[in-house]
């Protein structure tokens, strides 16, 4: 995930401001791990909450600029027939049988049994407000269609020149804000790659500490130990995220979309599936 949000990021800044995509993904995987390694959890959940602000209003400003570009919600839904929502069986991307059960896996992996989800909870005051935190950010995914969606439906008709998907966010920006939205809507994406690579970043340090080192490796480990392993961790973690950025800015030719859901295919079923088991069979 680390390395798919970093070359995202890349794209966008390249595409925006030309800045070189090595460059961009060192600088940003930099920054993000020195106050995520220093600050740990508190840092990210602080950071996080003042970059979803931004991340919000960016989001919404594109959405609207999108759709007053494609002649008002009328000429955005007229184009309905051509969405091709369910593509055939044999389709190597999108198949219409993923819905029979790979999207349900791996959403159940995701949003119940991802460390990135699952340590924000646990670290909740109580249990009530983990709850309510799950349910918020729930009613939250509301927003993603009208932010995300819909602006990438529009930018194939509005600009069905892009040479690749990717391409779709930075050209609607670049070509329908005004200077200063391009600005907020920049530091929404910056925002929102910070907030991914430091909870990735923080949640494979707890794992590799907690779940490993602690348990098999020195049970009598003192908390300095266990701190220097998970920075460690949490610097082996960002340089491995630099290198498969760099990879999929060498070798890269389809959308990174489909690169992250084929990874999540070798291992989001059956790890929903011992979740689900743990849940329903009481032994």
């Amino acid at each position: 995930e680390i390395s798919a949000v970093l070359f995202l990021g890349a794209i966008a800044l390249n595409a925006l401001l030309g800045a070189p995509m090595l460059v961009s993904v060192v600088v940003r995987a930099v920054l993000t791990s020195v106050y995520t390694i220093t600050g740990g959890l508190r840092a990210v959940v602080w950071t996080e909450m003042l970059q979803l602000v931004v991340l919000i209003i960016g989001g919404m400003a594109l959405a609207m600029a999108v759709i007053h570009a494609a002649g008002g919600w009328g000429a955005v839904m007229a184009t309905s027939k051509e969405w091709h929502l369910l593509l055939p069986a044999d389709d190597k991307d999108y198949p219409w049988t993923q819905y029979l059960g790979g999207a349900l896996c791996i959403s159940t992996f995701y949003w119940a049994t991802n460390q990135f989800i699952v340590q924000r909870a646990l670290a909740a005051k109580d249990e009530t407000h983990a709850r309510l935190g799950v349910v918020m950010a729930m009613y939250m995914k509301f927003l993603l269609p009208f932010m995300t969606v819909v602006p990438g439906l529009m930018a194939a008709k509005l600009f069905p020149q892009l040479s690749k998907p990717d391409l779709a966010f930075p050209t609607l920006v670049g070509n329908l804000l005004p200077t200063g939205l391009v600005g907020l809507v920049l530091a929404g994406l910056i925002a929102a790659i910070m907030s991914h690579v430091s909870g990735a970043i923080n949640s494979c340090a707890t794992i590799a500490s907690m779940d490993f080192y602690l348990p098999y490796i020195n049970r009598n480990a003192t908390e300095q130990q266990v701190v220097r392993i998970g920075k460690t961790a949490g610097v082996c973690v960002v340089v491995l995220g630099i290198f498969w950025a760099w990879v999929l800015i060498s070798h890269s030719n389809r959308p990174v979309f489909i690169y992250l859901m084929n990874a999540y295919g070798y291992f989001a079923a059956g790890i929903a599936a011992m979740f689900l088991l743990g849940i329903f069979w009481k032994r």
